[in-house]
């Protein structure tokens, strides 16, 4: 695999092409370019995902940008809490999933249980913020 970059993200075979180094300077370049006093960061639960979380909050961080580990999460509940909460930078660190059907399209099944997720993550955490 080769590294690319696209409008979904950076996609290289971690530890060869996607280096923590790498990762590290991506932080960096988005703190620079999105702004903000504050980024969320979330990862998916494989492997490397603790290795990409760190090299990039370790990026971010050194631009003088506050960091908020999520832990795991689903893209939609992340991008639902950035905009509930103004958060200029979002970002999962991870890799990339492929559960797209024979049609090219995502499960529909699939799709719906990440934004039912995505909605409780918003609201237990407006409701937590309150307490």
């Amino acid at each position: 695999m080769t590294l690319r970059f696209g409008t979904d993200g950076v996609r290289g075979r971690v530890g060869d092409e996607l280096t923590p180094e790498l990762v590290l300077a991506l932080g960096r370049a988005a703190a620079r370019v999105l702004g903000g006093d504050r980024f969320l960061v979330a990862r998916d639960p494989r492997l490397s995902g603790p290795l990409l979380e760190g090299a990039l909050t370790a990026g971010i961080a050194a631009e003088g940008v506050g960091v908020e580990r999520l832990g795991v999460l689903p893209t939609p509940a992340v991008a639902a809490l950035a905009a509930a909460e103004g958060v200029p930078g979002a970002v999962i660190a991870g890799i990339g999933v492929n559960l797209r059907t024979p049609e090219g399209g995502f499960p529909e099944a699939f799709r719906e249980r990440e934004l039912g997720i995505a909605a409780l993550v918003v609201e237990h955490r407006r409701l937590t913020r309150r307490a």
